[in-house]
């Protein structure tokens, strides 16, 4: 069955980072993610992807993709949330 979770992750290691490469958008210190999944660990894991691809995917340069990579790297999971 799955479920809806609220991921809280911190991104500020790599923030930094993000703003040397000239990309202001994916700097934030911190993301909330809503993602579906089976049980808070899918939830992390659906989560990184997530946050991985849609930085990587928002447009066709191997700056985002070397900024989805970096804060795929550096990301932590803070909280994970059950919403239903």
């Amino acid at each position: 069955m799955n479920y809806i979770y609220k991921v809280h992750i911190d991104l500020s290691k790599s923030s930094s980072d993000i703003k040397d490469l000239g990309i202001p958008e994916f700097a934030s210190k911190d993301a909330w993610l809503l993602v579906k999944a089976d049980n808070p660990d899918d939830a992390c894991m659906c989560a990184s992807t997530e946050m991985h691809e849609v930085i990587k995917s928002s447009k066709s340069s191997e700056k985002y993709t070397e900024a989805a990579n970096i804060i795929r790297k550096n990301m932590k999971i803070v909280k994970v949330i059950q919403i239903t």
